[in-house]
Protein backbone atom coordinates (compact mmCIF):
# COMPACT_ATOMS: atom_id res chain seq x y z
CA UNK A 1 0.00 0.00 0.00
CA UNK A 2 1.11 3.81 -0.79
CA UNK A 3 -0.21 6.62 1.29
CA UNK A 4 0.58 10.03 1.09
CA UNK A 5 -0.64 11.64 4.13
CA UNK A 6 -3.45 14.17 3.25
CA UNK A 7 -4.54 12.26 0.12
CA UNK A 8 -8.09 10.86 -1.03
CA UNK A 9 -6.71 7.36 -2.78
CA UNK A 10 -4.20 5.12 -1.86
CA UNK A 11 -4.05 1.44 -3.28
CA UNK A 12 -2.50 -1.86 -1.77
CA UNK A 13 -1.50 -5.12 -3.43
CA UNK A 14 -4.82 -6.25 -3.29
CA UNK A 15 -6.25 -4.12 -5.35
CA UNK A 16 -3.77 -1.59 -7.24
CA UNK A 17 -4.50 1.64 -8.22
CA UNK A 18 -8.04 1.30 -6.04
CA UNK A 19 -9.72 3.97 -3.52
CA UNK A 20 -8.19 3.27 -0.09
CA UNK A 21 -10.37 1.92 2.51
CA UNK A 22 -10.19 3.84 5.47
CA UNK A 23 -9.81 1.38 8.16
CA UNK A 24 -12.75 1.70 11.36
CA UNK A 25 -10.85 3.10 14.85
CA UNK A 26 -12.83 4.21 17.83
CA UNK A 27 -12.78 4.59 21.84
CA UNK A 28 -13.02 0.98 23.52
CA UNK A 29 -15.17 0.36 26.72
CA UNK A 30 -13.55 -0.12 29.66
CA UNK A 31 -13.20 -3.75 29.69
CA UNK A 32 -11.66 -4.21 26.27
CA UNK A 33 -8.20 -2.79 27.04
CA UNK A 34 -6.86 -5.47 26.28
CA UNK A 35 -7.71 -5.44 22.65
CA UNK A 36 -5.97 -2.02 22.22
CA UNK A 37 -2.81 -1.89 20.27
CA UNK A 38 -2.09 1.57 21.94
CA UNK A 39 -3.06 4.92 23.17
CA UNK A 40 -3.15 7.67 20.35
CA UNK A 41 -4.14 11.05 21.03
CA UNK A 42 -6.19 10.88 24.21
CA UNK A 43 -8.40 8.11 23.68
CA UNK A 44 -7.26 3.81 23.21
CA UNK A 45 -8.57 2.85 19.74
CA UNK A 46 -9.02 -0.62 17.92
CA UNK A 47 -7.66 -1.33 14.99
CA UNK A 48 -10.51 -4.11 12.55
CA UNK A 49 -9.07 -5.23 9.63
CA UNK A 50 -11.85 -7.37 8.91
CA UNK A 51 -13.40 -5.73 6.15
CA UNK A 52 -9.97 -4.89 4.48
CA UNK A 53 -8.41 -6.39 1.37
CA UNK A 54 -7.01 -10.07 2.03
CA UNK A 55 -3.69 -8.60 1.26
CA UNK A 56 -3.83 -6.78 4.43
CA UNK A 57 -5.37 -9.70 6.55
CA UNK A 58 -2.30 -12.34 5.48
CA UNK A 59 1.22 -12.51 6.03
CA UNK A 60 2.71 -14.16 3.57
CA UNK A 61 1.49 -18.06 3.33
CA UNK A 62 0.18 -17.98 6.64
CA UNK A 63 -3.48 -16.58 6.69
CA UNK A 64 -4.33 -14.76 9.91
CA UNK A 65 -6.95 -15.84 12.12
CA UNK A 66 -7.54 -12.75 14.14
CA UNK A 67 -8.61 -9.11 12.82
CA UNK A 68 -6.61 -7.69 15.47
CA UNK A 69 -2.79 -6.70 14.17
CA UNK A 70 -1.11 -3.93 13.23
CA UNK A 71 1.25 -1.69 15.55
CA UNK A 72 0.70 1.44 16.44
CA UNK A 73 3.43 4.34 15.97
CA UNK A 74 5.70 5.68 17.05
CA UNK A 75 7.32 2.01 16.63
CA UNK A 76 9.79 1.52 19.67
CA UNK A 77 13.75 3.12 18.41
CA UNK A 78 12.18 4.42 15.24
CA UNK A 79 11.04 7.65 13.55
CA UNK A 80 8.17 7.85 12.24
CA UNK A 81 7.35 7.07 8.61
CA UNK A 82 5.67 9.92 7.52
CA UNK A 83 4.52 13.17 8.85
CA UNK A 84 1.40 13.01 10.69
CA UNK A 85 -1.22 15.63 9.35
CA UNK A 86 -4.30 17.09 12.01
CA UNK A 87 -6.38 14.90 8.98
CA UNK A 88 -5.20 11.86 10.57
CA UNK A 89 -4.34 10.50 13.98
CA UNK A 90 -2.77 7.08 13.39
CA UNK A 91 -0.32 5.37 10.86
CA UNK A 92 -0.42 1.48 11.49
CA UNK A 93 2.51 -0.81 10.24
CA UNK A 94 1.25 -4.41 8.60
CA UNK A 95 3.49 -6.40 7.16
CA UNK A 96 2.81 -6.50 3.91
CA UNK A 97 1.98 -2.52 3.90
CA UNK A 98 4.25 -0.03 4.92
CA UNK A 99 1.47 2.32 6.23
CA UNK A 100 -2.49 2.47 6.48
CA UNK A 101 -4.15 5.31 6.55
CA UNK A 102 -6.56 5.89 9.71
CA UNK A 103 -9.44 8.47 11.10
CA UNK A 104 -10.90 7.67 14.24
CA UNK A 105 -15.03 7.62 13.62
CA UNK A 106 -18.04 8.07 16.57
CA UNK A 107 -18.36 4.49 18.39
CA UNK A 108 -21.80 3.28 16.31
CA UNK A 109 -19.29 3.65 13.22
CA UNK A 110 -17.45 1.24 14.48
CA UNK A 111 -17.09 -1.97 12.00
CA UNK A 112 -17.94 -0.39 8.99
CA UNK A 113 -15.82 0.03 5.81
CA UNK A 114 -15.24 4.19 5.12
CA UNK A 115 -14.49 5.34 2.10
CA UNK A 116 -12.40 9.24 0.43
CA UNK A 117 -10.80 11.46 2.27
CA UNK A 118 -11.30 12.83 5.69
CA UNK A 119 -10.25 16.49 5.90
CA UNK A 120 -9.44 18.58 8.85
CA UNK A 121 -12.53 19.36 9.24
CA UNK A 122 -13.94 15.97 9.37
CA UNK A 123 -11.27 15.17 11.41
CA UNK A 124 -11.84 17.46 13.93
CA UNK A 125 -15.25 16.63 13.61
CA UNK A 126 -14.31 12.75 14.64
CA UNK A 127 -12.20 14.02 17.49
CA UNK A 128 -15.41 16.48 18.81
CA UNK A 129 -17.74 13.36 19.13
CA UNK A 130 -15.33 11.42 20.51
CA UNK A 131 -14.29 13.56 22.86
CA UNK A 132 -18.35 14.84 23.88
CA UNK A 133 -18.19 10.44 24.88
CA UNK A 134 -15.47 10.71 27.62
CA UNK A 135 -13.46 13.16 29.81
CA UNK A 136 -9.74 13.97 28.08
CA UNK A 137 -7.24 11.60 30.19
CA UNK A 138 -3.51 13.11 29.69
CA UNK A 139 -0.56 10.64 29.51
CA UNK A 140 2.75 13.13 29.63
CA UNK A 141 2.88 13.90 33.70
CA UNK A 142 -0.01 15.94 33.31
CA UNK A 143 -3.90 15.76 35.38
CA UNK A 144 -6.16 12.35 34.62
CA UNK A 145 -9.65 13.51 34.38
CA UNK A 146 -11.80 11.09 36.59
CA UNK A 147 -9.34 10.43 39.31
CA UNK A 148 -10.60 9.30 42.82
CA UNK A 149 -7.41 11.15 44.71
CA UNK A 150 -6.30 14.88 44.08
CA UNK A 151 -4.08 16.28 42.97
CA UNK A 152 -2.79 12.98 40.29
CA UNK A 153 -0.21 13.02 37.70
CA UNK A 154 0.24 9.66 35.21
CA UNK A 155 3.97 8.75 34.18
CA UNK A 156 4.45 7.04 30.82
CA UNK A 157 7.71 5.16 29.98
CA UNK A 158 8.23 2.75 26.58
CA UNK A 159 10.05 -0.38 26.55
CA UNK A 160 13.42 2.20 26.23
CA UNK A 161 12.21 3.59 29.53
CA UNK A 162 12.03 6.92 27.48
CA UNK A 163 8.92 9.10 27.88
CA UNK A 164 7.58 13.14 27.25
CA UNK A 165 10.64 15.49 28.85
CA UNK A 166 8.00 17.71 30.98
CA UNK A 167 6.92 14.61 33.24
CA UNK A 168 9.71 15.38 35.75
CA UNK A 169 8.82 19.22 35.95
CA UNK A 170 5.15 18.33 36.33
CA UNK A 171 5.72 16.37 39.55
CA UNK A 172 7.89 18.87 40.76
CA UNK A 173 5.23 21.50 40.07
CA UNK A 174 3.31 19.43 42.68
CA UNK A 175 5.43 20.25 46.00
CA UNK A 176 5.42 24.48 44.56
CA UNK A 177 1.42 23.81 45.06
CA UNK A 178 1.80 22.73 48.13
CA UNK A 179 2.19 18.91 48.33
CA UNK A 180 5.07 17.59 50.85
CA UNK A 181 4.46 13.73 50.11
CA UNK A 182 4.18 12.30 46.49
CA UNK A 183 2.66 8.45 46.40
CA UNK A 184 4.06 6.91 43.12
CA UNK A 185 2.48 2.99 42.19
CA UNK A 186 3.48 1.20 39.44
CA UNK A 187 1.32 -1.37 38.05
CA UNK A 188 2.83 -5.22 37.37
CA UNK A 189 2.01 -6.93 34.02
CA UNK A 190 -0.67 -6.90 32.50
CA UNK A 191 -1.69 -3.75 32.69
CA UNK A 192 -3.46 -1.95 29.74
CA UNK A 193 -2.80 1.75 29.98
CA UNK A 194 -6.94 2.07 31.00
CA UNK A 195 -6.64 -0.51 33.10
CA UNK A 196 -3.73 1.38 35.22
CA UNK A 197 -5.39 4.06 35.44
CA UNK A 198 -8.58 2.54 36.78
CA UNK A 199 -6.08 0.43 39.30
CA UNK A 200 -4.25 3.47 40.66
CA UNK A 201 -7.94 5.18 41.47
CA UNK A 202 -8.93 2.34 43.33
CA UNK A 203 -5.92 1.89 44.84
CA UNK A 204 -5.43 5.50 46.28
CA UNK A 205 -9.18 6.05 47.14
CA UNK A 206 -8.54 5.00 50.85
CA UNK A 207 -5.93 7.36 50.84
CA UNK A 208 -7.26 10.80 51.93
CA UNK A 209 -9.21 9.28 54.91
CA UNK A 210 -5.56 7.76 55.85
CA UNK A 211 -3.73 10.61 56.23
CA UNK A 212 -2.98 12.67 59.05
CA UNK A 213 -4.31 16.59 59.29
CA UNK A 214 -2.33 18.72 57.60
CA UNK A 215 -0.73 16.46 55.53
CA UNK A 216 -0.41 17.42 52.01
CA UNK A 217 -0.61 14.42 49.50
CA UNK A 218 -0.21 14.47 46.05
CA UNK A 219 -0.16 10.91 43.66
CA UNK A 220 1.18 9.47 40.67
CA UNK A 221 0.98 6.37 38.23
CA UNK A 222 3.56 4.96 36.29
CA UNK A 223 2.57 3.11 33.04
CA UNK A 224 4.77 1.13 31.27
CA UNK A 225 3.92 -1.34 28.51
CA UNK A 226 3.35 -4.97 29.94
CA UNK A 227 -0.23 -6.21 29.12
CA UNK A 228 0.38 -9.68 27.97
CA UNK A 229 -2.59 -11.70 29.09
CA UNK A 230 -6.16 -11.22 29.77
CA UNK A 231 -7.28 -14.04 31.73
CA UNK A 232 -8.05 -16.33 29.50
CA UNK A 233 -6.98 -20.10 29.75
CA UNK A 234 -3.56 -18.91 27.74
CA UNK A 235 -1.48 -15.48 26.46
CA UNK A 236 -3.18 -13.45 24.66
CA UNK A 237 -1.84 -13.23 20.95
CA UNK A 238 -3.01 -9.59 20.48
CA UNK A 239 -2.14 -8.41 23.75
CA UNK A 240 1.08 -10.24 23.19
CA UNK A 241 1.71 -8.28 19.87
CA UNK A 242 1.27 -4.87 21.39
CA UNK A 243 3.93 -5.39 23.50
CA UNK A 244 6.35 -6.96 21.68
CA UNK A 245 5.92 -5.77 18.01
CA UNK A 246 9.17 -6.86 17.17
CA UNK A 247 8.53 -10.19 18.00
CA UNK A 248 5.13 -10.37 16.16
CA UNK A 249 5.94 -13.34 13.63
CA UNK A 250 7.46 -15.60 16.37
CA UNK A 251 4.15 -14.57 18.20
CA UNK A 252 1.97 -15.81 15.30
CA UNK A 253 4.34 -19.34 14.95
CA UNK A 254 3.79 -19.86 18.49
CA UNK A 255 -0.09 -19.19 18.20
CA UNK A 256 -0.17 -21.72 15.51
CA UNK A 257 1.07 -24.36 17.11
CA UNK A 258 -0.50 -23.94 20.65
CA UNK A 259 -4.24 -24.15 18.88
CA UNK A 260 -4.24 -27.75 18.95
CA UNK A 261 -1.28 -28.65 21.27
CA UNK A 262 2.13 -29.27 20.31
CA UNK A 263 2.25 -32.92 19.29
CA UNK A 264 5.36 -34.68 18.01
CA UNK A 265 9.22 -34.22 18.88
CA UNK A 266 9.28 -31.59 15.80
CA UNK A 267 6.38 -29.61 17.22
CA UNK A 268 7.85 -29.76 20.57
CA UNK A 269 11.79 -28.69 19.41
CA UNK A 270 10.38 -25.52 17.30
CA UNK A 271 7.92 -24.45 20.13
CA UNK A 272 10.99 -24.42 22.10
CA UNK A 273 13.50 -22.85 19.67
CA UNK A 274 11.00 -19.83 19.27
CA UNK A 275 10.58 -19.71 23.22
CA UNK A 276 13.98 -19.20 23.54
CA UNK A 277 13.87 -16.46 20.50
CA UNK A 278 10.78 -14.73 22.14
CA UNK A 279 12.94 -14.38 25.36
CA UNK A 280 16.32 -13.42 23.23
CA UNK A 281 18.24 -16.11 24.89
CA UNK A 282 20.46 -15.92 22.03
CA UNK A 283 21.32 -12.03 22.99
CA UNK A 284 20.81 -12.45 27.34
CA UNK A 285 23.80 -12.16 29.53
CA UNK A 286 24.46 -14.34 31.47
CA UNK A 287 22.87 -17.56 33.11
CA UNK A 288 18.97 -18.01 31.50
CA UNK A 289 15.93 -19.39 33.33
CA UNK A 290 16.13 -23.42 33.17
CA UNK A 291 12.47 -23.57 31.53
CA UNK A 292 14.40 -22.09 28.71
CA UNK A 293 17.03 -24.58 27.90
CA UNK A 294 15.32 -28.08 29.19
CA UNK A 295 13.61 -30.17 26.83
CA UNK A 296 10.20 -28.45 25.49
CA UNK A 297 8.20 -31.72 26.11
CA UNK A 298 9.04 -31.96 29.73
CA UNK A 299 8.91 -28.34 30.06
CA UNK A 300 5.15 -28.54 29.12
CA UNK A 301 4.86 -31.69 31.51
CA UNK A 302 6.44 -29.42 34.58
CA UNK A 303 4.10 -26.39 34.44
CA UNK A 304 0.88 -28.66 33.54
CA UNK A 305 1.78 -30.50 36.45
CA UNK A 306 2.30 -27.45 38.65
CA UNK A 307 -0.95 -25.70 37.00
CA UNK A 308 -3.65 -28.72 37.72
CA UNK A 309 -1.74 -32.11 39.52
CA UNK A 310 -3.47 -35.22 38.12
CA UNK A 311 -4.44 -34.19 35.06
CA UNK A 312 -4.27 -37.16 33.12
CA UNK A 313 -2.07 -37.46 30.11
CA UNK A 314 -3.71 -36.13 26.76
CA UNK A 315 -3.93 -32.99 24.17
CA UNK A 316 -5.25 -31.00 26.88
CA UNK A 317 -2.50 -31.35 29.66
CA UNK A 318 -0.05 -30.51 26.75
CA UNK A 319 -2.01 -27.67 25.52
CA UNK A 320 -2.02 -25.91 29.33
CA UNK A 321 1.82 -26.68 30.00
CA UNK A 322 2.46 -25.38 26.52
CA UNK A 323 0.83 -22.07 27.19
CA UNK A 324 2.05 -21.60 30.56
CA UNK A 325 5.30 -22.14 29.28
CA UNK A 326 4.66 -19.11 26.81
CA UNK A 327 2.44 -16.91 29.20
CA UNK A 328 6.22 -17.66 31.71
CA UNK A 329 8.54 -16.28 28.82
CA UNK A 330 6.72 -13.63 27.96
CA UNK A 331 6.74 -13.05 31.85
CA UNK A 332 10.75 -13.27 31.58
CA UNK A 333 10.80 -10.40 28.70
CA UNK A 334 8.32 -8.08 30.79
CA UNK A 335 10.55 -8.91 34.01
CA UNK A 336 14.10 -7.38 32.25
CA UNK A 337 11.63 -4.53 30.65
CA UNK A 338 10.18 -3.93 33.98
CA UNK A 339 14.15 -3.68 35.60
CA UNK A 340 15.39 -1.71 32.56
CA UNK A 341 12.18 0.95 32.60
CA UNK A 342 12.75 1.18 36.51
CA UNK A 343 16.59 2.16 36.39
CA UNK A 344 16.57 3.80 32.96
CA UNK A 345 13.42 5.67 33.50
CA UNK A 346 11.79 6.09 36.53
CA UNK A 347 15.44 6.27 38.14
CA UNK A 348 16.81 9.53 36.62
CA UNK A 349 13.43 11.19 36.32
CA UNK A 350 13.12 10.57 40.34
CA UNK A 351 17.08 11.97 40.27
CA UNK A 352 15.42 15.50 37.96
CA UNK A 353 12.62 15.95 40.31
CA UNK A 354 14.67 15.95 43.34
CA UNK A 355 16.99 18.45 42.02
CA UNK A 356 14.26 20.52 41.16
CA UNK A 357 12.20 19.95 44.77
CA UNK A 358 14.76 18.81 46.98
CA UNK A 359 11.53 19.17 50.06
CA UNK A 360 9.27 16.12 48.16
CA UNK A 361 9.13 13.16 49.92
CA UNK A 362 8.36 10.29 47.28
CA UNK A 363 6.97 7.01 48.41
CA UNK A 364 7.35 4.82 46.05
CA UNK A 365 4.97 1.39 45.79
CA UNK A 366 5.03 -1.65 43.16
CA UNK A 367 2.63 -4.23 42.22
CA UNK A 368 4.03 -7.36 41.37
CA UNK A 369 6.55 -6.68 38.12
CA UNK A 370 6.20 -3.30 39.36
CA UNK A 371 7.68 -3.63 42.42
CA UNK A 372 10.72 -5.19 40.11
CA UNK A 373 10.44 -1.82 38.20
CA UNK A 374 10.41 0.65 41.78
CA UNK A 375 13.27 -1.90 43.09
CA UNK A 376 15.69 -0.84 39.86
CA UNK A 377 14.69 2.77 39.88
CA UNK A 378 16.50 2.60 43.52
CA UNK A 379 19.34 1.33 41.00
CA UNK A 380 19.14 4.12 38.50
CA UNK A 381 18.88 6.78 41.28
CA UNK A 382 21.91 9.90 40.18
CA UNK A 383 24.74 9.73 42.72
CA UNK A 384 24.09 11.64 45.86
CA UNK A 385 20.31 11.90 45.18
CA UNK A 386 17.67 10.58 48.04
CA UNK A 387 14.31 11.64 47.47
CA UNK A 388 12.91 8.30 48.28
CA UNK A 389 11.47 8.79 51.87
CA UNK A 390 9.57 5.18 51.80
CA UNK A 391 9.18 1.82 49.41
CA UNK A 392 6.71 -0.76 49.44
CA UNK A 393 6.62 -3.89 47.83
CA UNK A 394 2.85 -5.59 47.13
CA UNK A 395 3.44 -9.05 46.20
CA UNK A 396 6.60 -8.50 44.46
CA UNK A 397 7.61 -10.70 41.80
CA UNK A 398 11.54 -10.23 42.02
CA UNK A 399 14.15 -12.74 43.59
CA UNK A 400 14.20 -13.01 47.84
CA UNK A 401 18.01 -11.98 47.78
CA UNK A 402 17.70 -9.55 45.11
CA UNK A 403 19.47 -6.83 48.07
CA UNK A 404 21.68 -9.28 49.73
CA UNK A 405 25.34 -9.43 49.80
CA UNK A 406 25.74 -13.06 49.32
CA UNK A 407 23.51 -15.69 48.19
CA UNK A 408 23.17 -18.48 50.19
CA UNK A 409 24.19 -20.91 47.07
CA UNK A 410 26.82 -19.47 46.34
CA UNK A 411 28.47 -16.84 48.65
CA UNK A 412 30.55 -15.63 46.26
CA UNK A 413 28.00 -13.52 44.70
CA UNK A 414 25.46 -11.05 45.52
CA UNK A 415 21.92 -10.08 44.73
CA UNK A 416 21.41 -7.93 41.67
CA UNK A 417 20.16 -4.93 43.66
CA UNK A 418 22.86 -5.58 46.61
CA UNK A 419 22.84 -2.67 48.94
CA UNK A 420 20.32 -0.16 46.72
CA UNK A 421 17.76 -0.61 49.89
CA UNK A 422 20.48 2.49 51.33
CA UNK A 423 19.02 4.50 49.25
CA UNK A 424 15.84 4.98 50.72
CA UNK A 425 15.43 7.50 53.27
CA UNK A 426 13.21 5.25 55.39
CA UNK A 427 11.56 2.30 55.56
CA UNK A 428 11.46 -0.86 52.74
CA UNK A 429 8.90 -2.67 53.18
CA UNK A 430 7.60 -6.42 51.62
CA UNK A 431 4.19 -7.18 51.53
CA UNK A 432 4.17 -11.14 51.09
CA UNK A 433 1.36 -13.95 51.35
CA UNK A 434 1.64 -17.73 51.37
CA UNK A 435 -1.70 -17.73 49.32
CA UNK A 436 -0.11 -15.84 46.25
CA UNK A 437 0.21 -19.15 44.14
CA UNK A 438 1.43 -17.19 40.99
CA UNK A 439 4.63 -16.35 42.68
CA UNK A 440 4.86 -19.48 45.52
CA UNK A 441 4.38 -22.41 42.58
CA UNK A 442 5.31 -20.79 38.65
CA UNK A 443 7.67 -18.03 39.87
CA UNK A 444 10.52 -20.57 41.47
CA UNK A 445 9.83 -23.17 38.62
CA UNK A 446 9.94 -20.36 35.85
CA UNK A 447 13.12 -18.41 37.91
CA UNK A 448 15.54 -21.17 38.63
CA UNK A 449 18.34 -20.62 36.22
CA UNK A 450 19.73 -23.08 34.11
CA UNK A 451 23.57 -21.99 34.70
CA UNK A 452 24.01 -21.83 38.36
CA UNK A 453 21.51 -21.31 41.46
CA UNK A 454 18.33 -19.93 41.11
CA UNK A 455 16.28 -17.41 43.89
CA UNK A 456 14.54 -19.41 46.56
CA UNK A 457 11.41 -17.13 45.76
CA UNK A 458 10.32 -14.17 45.37
CA UNK A 459 9.57 -10.98 47.54
CA UNK A 460 5.80 -11.01 47.55
CA UNK A 461 5.45 -14.89 48.60
CA UNK A 462 8.43 -14.94 51.44
CA UNK A 463 9.87 -11.17 51.78
CA UNK A 464 13.35 -10.13 51.38
CA UNK A 465 16.22 -12.34 52.44
CA UNK A 466 19.70 -11.92 53.16
CA UNK A 467 19.51 -8.18 54.80
CA UNK A 468 20.70 -8.55 58.92
CA UNK A 469 18.07 -6.22 60.43
CA UNK A 470 15.52 -6.99 58.56
CA UNK A 471 12.27 -7.59 60.99
CA UNK A 472 9.15 -9.31 60.18
CA UNK A 473 5.92 -8.02 61.54
CA UNK A 474 1.96 -9.12 60.59
CA UNK A 475 -0.19 -6.91 58.83
CA UNK A 476 -2.13 -6.93 62.30
CA UNK A 477 0.83 -5.11 64.21
CA UNK A 478 1.82 -3.42 61.44
CA UNK A 479 -2.19 -1.83 61.35
CA UNK A 480 -1.72 -1.34 65.32
CA UNK A 481 1.60 0.41 65.56
CA UNK A 482 2.93 0.71 62.14
CA UNK A 483 6.40 -0.56 60.76
CA UNK A 484 9.62 0.76 62.52
CA UNK A 485 10.95 4.22 60.99
CA UNK A 486 13.89 2.76 58.83
CA UNK A 487 15.20 -0.60 57.42
CA UNK A 488 14.12 -4.08 55.63
CA UNK A 489 10.94 -4.71 57.31
CA UNK A 490 8.44 -7.87 56.20
CA UNK A 491 4.84 -7.91 56.38
CA UNK A 492 2.72 -10.64 55.99
CA UNK A 493 -0.45 -9.53 54.87
CA UNK A 494 -1.87 -13.61 53.90
CA UNK A 495 -5.08 -12.42 56.05
CA UNK A 496 -5.96 -9.80 53.56
CA UNK A 497 -4.36 -10.85 50.55
CA UNK A 498 -5.68 -13.82 49.11
CA UNK A 499 -4.15 -13.76 45.49
CA UNK A 500 -1.16 -12.56 43.87
CA UNK A 501 -4.17 -9.84 41.71
CA UNK A 502 -5.79 -8.93 45.58
CA UNK A 503 -4.19 -5.61 45.67
CA UNK A 504 -7.16 -3.03 46.25
CA UNK A 505 -7.25 -3.53 50.12
CA UNK A 506 -7.94 -0.71 52.38
CA UNK A 507 -5.41 -2.75 54.84
CA UNK A 508 -2.72 -2.29 51.60
CA UNK A 509 -3.10 0.85 51.61
CA UNK A 510 -2.81 1.85 55.31
CA UNK A 511 0.61 -0.47 55.36
CA UNK A 512 1.83 2.71 52.58
CA UNK A 513 0.59 4.65 54.62
CA UNK A 514 2.14 3.57 57.98
CA UNK A 515 5.54 3.99 55.67
CA UNK A 516 5.22 6.85 54.52
CA UNK A 517 4.82 8.33 58.50
CA UNK A 518 1.57 10.47 57.09
CA UNK A 519 -0.72 8.65 58.77
CA UNK A 520 -3.06 9.31 61.52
Amino acid sequence: MTARVGTEYAHDTGAPGGPLRVLAVGPLGPDSGAHALDRVADEPFHLDLRRTTPAARDRPGTPRRTPHIGTACPWPGAALPLRVSASYDLLVRLPRIPAARLRRLPVAGLGGPVRGHAGRGAAARARGALGAAAPSKRRDGRAVAGMSVEPYREITFDQDGDGPPEQAAALAALARQGVSDLFLLAHGRNGSPSGATRLCSDFFAPFPGLLAPGAEAGYAGVVWPSAVCTGEPGPDYRALATVLPEKEPVLERLTDLLAPAPAGEAAFAEFGALLRELAGVADAEGPVPAFLAADPAEVCDLFAEALAPGLPEGPERRRQGAREALRQAAYHVLGRRAGHVGEYGLGPLLGRVARAAPGLRIHLVGHGTGARLVAYALRGLPAGARPVASVTFLQGAFPQYAFAARLPDAPERSGALRDVHHRVRGPVVACHSRYDTALGVLYPLASRLADGPGPAGAVGYGGMRGVPGTVARSLATVLRTGVPGAGCVNVDVAEAVRSHGDLCRPELARVVVAASGTGR
